[in-house]
């Protein structure tokens, strides 16, 4: 996958859990939630990697994958 297309899938995760969109930022090599405090959060969410990213966005589409 694309780094595109982590950020597309993460987002589409994070939207459909949350309700919102996340402004997702990349600092020297890192993503951040850039709209955290609009999103409700008490404290910044952890900083991922692309690699961490796409972990997530590939155990999801594997859950999703078992469950069908």
């Amino acid at each position: 996958m694309s780094p595109a297309e982590i950020i597309r899938h993460y987002t589409h995760h994070f939207r459909r859990v949350y309700g919102q969109t996340p402004e997702l930022v990349a600092r020297r090599g890192f993503y951040y939630i850039d709209n955290w405090r609009e999103l409700g959060f008490r404290d910044p969410p952890k900083r991922q990697s692309l690699a961490e990213l796409s972990d997530m966005v590939e155990t999801l589409q594997e859950t999703r994958k078992a469950s069908a």
